[in-house]
Order: structure tokens, then C-alpha cells, then sequence
């Protein structure tokens, strides 16, 4: 599959997800009120480097289980165009960094078909972006991304 055909079938298979309630809770902190404005304030194909942030401010470790399925196809999406995050570093990391850190119950909401296309987009960044991936030093987290998803 190209590039185009995986990014148009992730908007596919993750089409069950609706717009969430929330995207966040709010309750954590005034950070995540600021995150959950920023995102309730854009459509999902708006949603860029400006909504994401960088390593340090972003509102991707703070998604609720439902937001994650529904920003998914947005954020592969942003991954396989190696688009910057806000500092100007490839997203793709900020991804896998955030992925690997998730508590596993934020993927439980997935089917098994979703869950098996992330494995798929997971393995085809590694061939195709596995520089990008050794120089920031994620690899083993893709490994371990790629294996829990092979579950």
C-alpha cells in the first residue's frame, strides 16, 4: 500500500470513533483545560503541530480513551508525513514516545482490526523511517509498541 492508501484507510478503520465529549480531563490540571480548548476548537483535519505541541507541552499524553481512537487516523497520518511537531522534530517520535507511555487501557476501547493496523503502521514507520527513529534513539519503544500490538 502507498503512503496515501494507509492514511486513507486509517480514517477508515478508525471511523467508529465519534467527535469526543472530551478530550481530556480536564480535572488534572489548568494544562489539560488549555489542551482540551485547544482541541475542542479544531476539526480533525486541522489538527497540527499547533494543536500537538512538542515534548514538552502536549496534549497527547492527557487523551481519554475515546479521543485517542478518534484523533488516531490524524495522528498516523501526521507520523507517515514526517510532519514537525511545534519545536520543528519529527512528530513520528512524539508518537512512539507517547504510545509507549500510555497506560494499556486507553487501547482497549480498539477492535482487533484497529489494533492490527496500528502493528501494520507501526512496521511500516520502522522501514521507512528507521533513521529518523536510531537517531532519536526510540527504537526499542517501537519494538515494544510493535510487539504489543502483535497480541
Amino acid at each position: 500500500m502507498t503512503k496515501k492508501e494507509i492514511i486513507s484507510k486509517a480514517y477508515e478503520t478508525f471511523n467508529t470513533f465519534d467527535y469526543p465529549l472530551h478530550f481530556v480531563n480536564t480535572q488534572n490540571s489548568l494544562e489539560c483545560e488549555d489542551h482540551e480548548q485547544t482541541l475542542q476548537s479544531c476539526e480533525l483535519h486541522d489538527i497540527g503541530p499547533e494543536q500537538v505541541g512538542h515534548m514538552g507541552w502536549s496534549p497527547l499524553p492527557y487523551l481519554l480513551p475515546e479521543a485517542l481512537g478518534y484523533l488516531m487516523p490524524r495522528l498516523i497520518e501526521m507520523a507517515l508525513n514526517n510532519m514537525p511537531n511545534k519545536d520543528g522534530d519529527p512528530f513520528v517520535i512524539d508518537l512512539i514516545r507517547v504510545m509507549s507511555s500510555m497506560p494499556v487501557e486507553n487501547f482497549n476501547p480498539f477492535s482487533t482490526e484497529q489494533k492490527l493496523f496500528i502493528k501494520n503502521v507501526l512496521i511500516d514507520i520502522q522501514k521507512s523511517m528507521m533513521d529518523i527513529i536510531e537517531i532519536e534513539g526510540y527504537h526499542k519503544e517501537l519494538e515494544q509498541l510493535i510487539h504489543f500490538f502483535s497480541k
